[in-house]
């Protein structure tokens, strides 16, 4: 018999929950609106859906660290959702669309949802799950890293739940000045 092998590549995964005093269809439609994502995302610079496939999306990554500037894109392509329950995307291969999937990067699957979980009418709990694979040796530096992704995650979360309640106070005056 053969030696067993581990395998070369694994999926890491970060997460960060809030619960938002917002109706989940408000939550909902903002995360469905993905050209929005980066009021809430800093380091999304931009997602841009594709017009010939609405399900396809490029997504764009800035970030400072160590003093140099990082900016890599790929194509992510969104899952059937699931209403007020589930939206999911994972990252493809941008065929004739020209580069990587991480351009001027290195090529990393990743893939991501958003779990919507009703409280009451008025109040909602969000789940954002990023999962990315890695080769194994760096899977020290990534769980070295898991609190701080972490961390950034929950900072964005915090940010979308101000972004919600602020939507929710423009529906709802939007809604007084109809009536």
């Amino acid at each position: 018999m053969g030696k067993v092998l581990a395998p070369v590549r694994v999926w890491k995964k970060n997460s960060a929950e809030v619960k938002v005093p917002v109706p989940v269809d408000v939550c909902w439609d903002l995360w469905d609106d993905r050209p929005r994502i980066p009021e809430w995302m800093g380091w999304i610079s931009s997602v841009t859906v594709q017009e010939d496939d609405d399900r396809l999306s490029l997504w764009s990554l800035e970030t400072e660290q160590f003093g140099q500037t990082f900016k890599f894109s790929w194509f992510s392509k969104n899952l059937t959702p699931i209403r007020h329950r589930l939206i999911h995307w994972v990252s493809v291969d941008d065929g004739n669309r020209g580069g990587g999937l991480l351009r001027g990067f290195v090529s990393v699957k990743n893939k991501g949802e958003i779990q919507f979980r009703t409280l009451s009418e008025e109040e909602c709990v969000i789940r954002l799950v990023i999962s990315y694979e890695l080769p194994t040796v760096l899977m020290p530096l990534a769980d070295l890293l898991k609190p701080t992704v972490d961390g950034i995650l929950l900072e964005y979360m915090n940010k979308f739940e101000t972004v919600a309640k602020n939507e929710h106070s423009k529906l709802k005056l939007l809604a007084e000045e109809d009536s």
